[in-house]
Formats: C-alpha cells, structure tokens, sequence
C-alpha cells in the first residue's frame, strides 16, 4: 500500500504528530488568524486551527522538521504565548471552558433576542415599532 500511495506522486510521513495549545494573550479574532497564520506558514506544520472562544490551537506537525518549542518561540514573537496542554488535565479544564462558553452565549441571547424580536414586525409586516 505503501508503495502504491508513493508511486502516485504522494508519500506517507508517520512522523506526524499532534499537539494542543493553550493560547494567551488573543483579545479578538483577528488574533487567532494572526496566530494561525504564523504556525501555517512554519516548516512542518501541516495544519494548525485556533478557536479563539477557547482559546486553544490543536497543531498537526511533522516532529522531525518542527518541534513544540520552536511554534512557542515563533508565537512569542509575535506577543503571543502558547502552553502546552497535557491530555490527561483537560477533562476538568474543557468542563470549565465549555460553561464559560455556554454563559456567553446565554449573555449573547439575552441581549440580542429582544432586538430580533422588536424587528421581525417590520421584516414580516411592514409594521414599525418605533418612530
């Protein structure tokens, strides 16, 4: 199979690994891509997506070309900082995150649901509420 996947012009690299990151110091969303951006274009690195709500950055790299220290020192100089998250702590840290998310959200709705709801007369009736 091996053999097959190289003589078609690809070739399989076992040497990929994954790592996750926990990314200080994003205040927006054009943080993230900045952030994204920077570990995409490193040597090595085959993908790299942040979610900025968790602030998390999951790396899939090629260990024998790229290592974690050299993304984290990458990122440090763009005033960022990643820190390693081990596997076995995320279980109540990912709870915490989860709930966090899940209060702004609600927050989000609470503010957002009555503006929605004070404009579908008008998008649906022509009728306006204030004015």
């Amino acid at each position: 199979f091996k053999k097959a996947v190289e003589n078609s012009g690809y070739s399989i690299n076992p040497g990929y690994k994954s790592i996750t990151f926990k990314v200080l110091n994003m205040s927006c969303a054009s943080c993230a891509q900045t952030v994204s951006g920077v570990l995409s274009k490193m040597d090595g690195v085959k993908e790299a997506n942040l979610n900025f709500a968790s602030e998390k950055a999951k790396v899939v790299y090629d260990s024998k070309i790229v290592s974690p220290f050299e993304m984290k020192k990458e990122v440090e100089a763009i005033d960022y900082k990643l820190v390693e998250q081990k596997s076995g702590t995320a279980d109540g840290e990912q709870i915490k995150e989860f709930k966090k998310a899940e209060s702004r959200a609600r927050l989000a709705w609470f503010i957002t649901g009555p503006i929605a709801l004070w404009m579908i007369p008008e998008m649906l009736f022509g009728i306006t509420l204030a004015g």
